[in-house]
C-alpha cells in the first residue's frame, strides 16, 4: 500500500525552485565555461522542474524509485558530460593573445579537430612545431588553421557537454533532496502491516477470495503463505495463495478446515499478520449456478446465482420469509461463506401470480421491497465488507392461472446473484438477462424469469456503493 504524503506547503516548493536558480550562478560554474546568462537559464529551468516534480501530495512509495532513478541517470550524465567536456578541452584548447594596455590578455578557444592545407604546410615542413605554435604563426586567425564544418561541429559538442554538465548536475541535485525526503517521511511514518479483511472468512470451494494488505513502506513486498496442518498442505487440500493476496480454495471439500493466510513484511518480518480461513461444503439449503453473460457493449460479466430452497420462499403478501427469519438466514449464509469471493451482490425481488385486492401496482411494489429488504439483510450481516449491493425489482409473475400457494413458491423464491468478475462499467442488467439465457435449460427458474416477469418491469438500482 502506498503512503500519502501530507500536502508539502507551496512556499517550500518555491524556495526549492529558486535555490536551483541561485545555485547555477555560483563562481565554481566557470570551468564549465559557461556564461552566467546560460547559466541562470538553465538553474531557473531546473528550478521550474523542481516546482513540477516535488513530492507533495503524490503517493510517495510509488515515486521512490523515480527519484532514485533521476538521481542515478543524472549522475552519470554529469560525468559523462565532464569527462567529454575535459577531453575536448585537453585536445583541443588554444590560446589567442590580445595585446592590452596592461599587458597581453589571454582568450582560451576551441580549435580543430582538421587542420587546412595551409597549417598542413607549415606542419609537414617543420614536424617539431605543435598546433598553438602554427597557429601563432598563422597570426591567431581561426579560418587558416582549422576547416570551418568540422571545427563547428565540435565546438557545438563542447558548448553541449558544457551547458548539459551544468544541468545534470542541478537535476541530480533535485532528484536526490527528493528522494532523501520522500526516504525521511517514510521512516516517521511507517505504520505496521494491517490485512483487510482481518475477521475470520468462511470460504467454499472454487470462490477464491482477496486479502488486502496496507502498510507503509517504501521497499514494498509481501510473502504470503498457508500455515495449516504439513499433510493437509501438501496433499493440496488447504488450497493456495498467490503472492499478490488472492486465496483460491480446491474445487471439492471433503471435511470442513481450518487454517491461516499468513502476510510477512520482507522489511519487517516481526509484523507478521494472517487470517482466519474456514474452508467448507457449500451448504445444502441452497443451490449455486455459475453463469457468465455479455453486455451489449461486448463487456463480460461472471455470476454465481445462489437460490434457497422453496421452504425460505417469501409468504404470499408478506415481506418476510415463510421458513425462517430473514436476517437470521441470510447471516447463517454469510457465516457459511457463501458470500466468499464476490465483488459485488444482487439481491432479487419478485411477487408471485396471487393478487391481493390493492392490485396489480401494489405487487410491483411488493417485489421491489422484498428485493430492497433482501439488500438490506445482506448489508447487515456484511457490515465490514466493502462489496457492493445492489437491489433488482423483477415484478409480479404474469399469468392469471391459478394454482395453490405450495405450487407458486418458486415465483417468491429467494435468489441472490454473486458478481466474480465484471468488466469495466459493464451494464449488469444486460450481462445478467443474457447470463440467464444462456443458463436457462439448466435451471428452469432463470427461464421462468426471462418468460413471465416482463422486462419491463425489471428494474436495477444501487442499494449499497
Amino acid at each position: 500500500m502506498d503512503m500519502q504524503l501530507p500536502e508539502f506547503p507551496q512556499i517550500i516548493r518555491f524556495v526549492v525552485s529558486a535555490i536551483m536558480a541561485i545555485v547555477a550562478l555560483l563562481p565554481f560554474w566557470h570551468h564549465f565555461d559557461v556564461a552566467p546568462r546560460w547559466r541562470f537559464s538553465i538553474g531557473v529551468l531546473v528550478g521550474l522542474i523542481a516546482f513540477l516534480v516535488w513530492p507533495s501530495s503524490i503517493q510517495a512509495c510509488r515515486y521512490t524509485g523515480l527519484y532514485a532513478l533521476g538521481t542515478i541517470a543524472a549522475s552519470l550524465w554529469f560525468i559523462f558530460a565532464v569527462v567529454g567536456h575535459a577531453h575536448i578541452t585537453r585536445y583541443y584548447q588554444y590560446s589567442v593573445f590580445h595585446p592590452s594596455g596592461t599587458g597581453p590578455a589571454i582568450e582560451k578557444i576551441i580549435g580543430g579537430p582538421e587542420l587546412t592545407p595551409q597549417a598542413l604546410h607549415m606542419q609537414a615542413y617543420n614536424p617539431y612545431l605543435t598546433k598553438q605554435q602554427i597557429f601563432e604563426s598563422l597570426g591567431y586567425d581561426i579560418d587558416k588553421m582549422w576547416i570551418r564544418g568540422p571545427r563547428t561541429r565540435l565546438d557545438l559538442t563542447y558548448r553541449f557537454f558544457a551547458l548539459s554538465g551544468v544541468f545534470a548536475l542541478l537535476l541530480s541535485l533535485v532528484a536526490v533532496s527528493a528522494y532523501g525526503y520522500i526516504r525521511y517521511k517514510a521512516s516517521i511514518a511507517h505504520q505496521p502491516l494491517m490485512l483487510f479483511p482481518s475477521e475470520d472468512q468462511p470460504v467454499v470451494p472454487g470462490r477464491s477470495i482477496t486479502i488486502e494488505a496496507k502498510y507503509h513502506e517504501c521497499r514494498r513486498g509481501i510473502l504470503w503463505d498457508i500455515e495449516g496442518l504439513a499433510s493437509d498442505k501438501a496433499s493440496g487440500r488447504l488450497g493456495e495463495i498467490s503472492q499478490t493476496g488472492t486465496y483460491s480454495p480446491p474445487d471439492t471439500v471433503s471435511r470442513e478446515l481450518h487454517f491461516y493466510v499468513v502476510a510477512t513484511p520482507r522489511t519487517h518480518p516481526e509484523e507478521r499478520q494472517k487470517v482466519k480461513i474456514k474452508l467448507r461444503s457449500h451448504p445444502v439449503y441452497s443451490d449455486e449456478h455459475e453463469l457468465a453473460g455479455i453486455d451489449s457493449a461486448g463487456k463480460h460479466a461472471q455470476f454465481i446465482v445462489e437460490v434457497l430452497e422453496r421452504d425460505y420462499s417469501w409468504q404470499i403478501g408478506e415481506n418476510r420469509l415463510a421458513g425462517a427469519d430473514g436476517a437470521a438466514l441470510v447471516r447463517r449464509m454469510a457465516a457459511d461463506g457463501i458470500f466468499s469471493g464476490f465483488t459485488d451482490i444482487i439481491t432479487i425481488g419478485a411477487a408471485s401470480r396471487e393478487l391481493t385486492t390493492k392490485g396489480e401496482g401494489e405487487e410491483q411494489r411488493r417485489a421491489k421491497d422484498r428485493a430492497q429488504i433482501l439488500a438490506r439483510w445482506v448489508a447487515d450481516a456484511l457490515p465490514s465488507s466493502q462489496l457492493r449491493i445492489h437491489s433488482l425489482k423483477v415484478g409480479r409473475y404474469d399469468d392469471e392461472f391459478r394454482l395453490p400457494s405450495e405450487l407458486t413458491a418458486q415465483e417468491r423464491q429467494v435468489v441472490i446473484v454473486g458478481i466474480e468478475r465484471a468488466d469495466p462499467n459493464v451494464n449488469l442488467l444486460q450481462a445478467l438477462r443474457d447470463a440467464f439465457e444462456r443458463k436457462r435449460d439448466d435451471e428452469p427458474l432463470l427461464g421462468m424469469y426471462l418468460d413471465n416477469y416482463p422486462r419491463e418491469n425489471w428494474d436495477l438500482s444501487a442499494f449499497r456503493q
